[in-house]
């Protein structure tokens, strides 16, 4: 089909044992929610147009201040290169671990949205980039497989100040993943790396350094999945190291137990021994 539409809702209500945090309130809120529109048009095989509006609910976070109610979320051209290789270009997501470009889709997440400490959400992030990506797939018809991503460009983030959030804006990024595709059937493992410079950050220009991990087996009663990623700035030297673990098993056709442990550190490096767990 040359032209196709779909979307999707993600409703939650949210309630925190104690201070506010991510916008959740002790009293609880209904204002967190996630919808997005996406067009595709395909006027020939190789060729595709996307575009995706998107609609997002942070609760109480100053950042739902700073976003409108409708945002241009995707915007790119993909073109197929030859069998193996492809190209995007515009605004489009991040190569970034296993459910970058899914983040928000509940019925594809075991959980309202995917692992807030690896992917994060809000200030200090971005899910997409604007600029080009290349993908490549090595030996697609060999037991052992590969694919690789490479990508460049900027986009624009909130940042955190004593004022409130504020909009800066990265450039110079550049990045790469790589997904490794093993004989054993949902069995892959993949590894990432980025940096970038904020030139217009509180801090002064800053330059962040980003390093994944990602390994995940899909099986048809079992799924196992976990990732790491470190972040490293400049500016105020620190590093926020975060993983999580995933498990699920299928107890019946249709019921299915999922389990999850999510954590993150905060370390700053101008002062030796402290460190900060934040969630």
């Amino acid at each position: 089909e040359k032209f196709s539409i779909h979307g999707y809702l993600t409703q939650a209500w949210a309630k925190s044992d104690g201070e506010q945090i991510l916008g959740i309130s002790k009293q609880g809120t209904t204002d967190y929610r996630r919808a997005a529109v996406l067009l595709r048009f395909s006027p020939t095989p190789k060729d595709s147009l996307v575009i995706q509006l998107a609609h997002r609910r942070l609760g109480l976070s100053p950042v739902s201040s700073q976003e409108p109610d409708v945002k241009l979320d995707w915007a790119f051209y993909s073109r197929d290169l030859g069998a193996n290789t492809s190209l995007r270009v515009g605004r489009l997501p991040q190569p970034l671990g296993i459910h970058n470009e899914t983040r928000y889709v509940g019925t594809l997440l075991p959980f309202y949205r995917a692992p807030y400490n690896f992917y994060q959400e809000g200030s200090f992030t971005s899910e997409t980039i604007d600029g080009a990506m290349i993908g490549h797939a090595i030996s697609p018809d060999s037991s052992w497989n590969a694919e690789v991503s490479a990508y460049g460009g900027g986009f624009t983030m909130f940042e955190t100040t004593a004022q409130g959030p504020r909009p800066t804006r990265a450039e110079k990024g550049i990045g790469a993943q790589v997904w490794l595709n093993t004989p054993l059937s949902g069995l892959r493992f993949g590894v990432g790396a980025m940096r970038m410079e904020l030139a217009q950050s509180a801090s002064g220009k800053d330059r962040w350094n980003n390093l994944s991990a990602s390994a995940e087996y899909a099986g048809e009663r079992v799924k196992v999945r976990s990732e790491y990623r470190r972040t490293r700035t400049t500016a105020v030297e620190s590093e926020f190291d975060n993983y999580y673990v995933y498990g699920g098993v299928n107890v019946t056709p249709r019921l299915v137990l999922h389990a999850q442990f999510d954590t993150c550190t905060l370390s700053f490096l101008a002062a030796p021994g402290f460190t900060g767990l934040v969630i």
